[in-house]
């Protein structure tokens, strides 16, 4: 069975800040549950990830020193 092959593009830099987020609320708590979900998928092997230039030009342009990687 071949692997998944999920790209940047689909998550958008909101989605991959979700986890400083408040998790109280239970929209930013799903996006962070799913988005972890997918990054195990990705470290298990099961998914690949294909980074892409907008996000390393979109995550430079973040305020917050923290989120910057």
């Amino acid at each position: 069975m071949g692997s998944i092959i999920l790209s940047w593009p689909l998550f958008s830099k909101a989605v991959l800040n979700r986890p400083f987020d408040d998790q109280r609320q239970p929209r930013i708590w799903l996006e962070t549950l799913s988005f972890s979900l997918v990054l195990t998928l990705i470290e298990a092997g099961e998914a690949r990830l294909i980074r892409s230039l907008i996000h390393d030009l979109e995550n430079g342009r973040n305020p917050f020193p923290l989120r910057l990687d």
